[in-house]
């Protein structure tokens, strides 16, 4: 049901508790707005759990291995996956958010996209400068996708092979 909800319906009342908490224009506002409750992380999260079989934690658990180990050895790397997944996903989202970093962070502290709103503005700024700001903002979305994409075609292989 939350995902019905528009998160700008919401900000009205999540601006005044950050107002009082003394945490507008300061980073620390915008990090604890990113870190509440995703819900298409929790679905994410849910269908790889699902998607592990009980007897690997009946067979580690017959073996001898504390619930610890299993979760250290079993299924925190059959996990990996969906945290990647997760991590790329997410990243890209809060990285190109204009709307929370723009309402909380107004003066020096700023994002990318809300600096290169700034920057290109009201003024007549040429196109190909604006062009080769974009591009320099790409740069480490690519470098991160480059070095997580074989988790990701991991998981869409699968990870438990028959």
């Amino acid at each position: 049901m939350t995902m019905f909800i528009p998160v700008v319906t919401t900000q009205t009342v999540v601006f005044q508790i950050i107002y009082r908490m003394g945490l507008v224009n300061k980073m620390p506002s915008v990090i604890l707005l990113y870190s509440g409750v995703n819900i298409v992380g929790i679905y994410i999260m849910f269908n790889q759990l699902d998607a592990i079989p009980k007897e690997l934690d009946e067979s580690a658990l017959i073996d001898g291995a504390s619930y610890f180990r299993i979760y250290r050895s079993i299924i925190l790397p059959l996990m990996k996956p969906a945290c990647t997944t997760l991590l790329i996903i997410n990243g890209i989202g809060y990285y190109n958010d204009f709307y929370i970093p723009n309402l909380y962070l107004r003066k020096n502290v700023q994002t990318f996209t809300v600096a290169l709103h700034k920057f290109y503005g009201n003024t007549a700024t040429p196109f190909e400068i604006v062009a080769a700001a974009i591009l320099l903002g790409i740069i480490p979305i690519i470098v991160v996708f480059l070095f997580l994409q074989k988790q990701i075609f991991h998981s869409l292989t699968g990870a438990v092979k028959a």
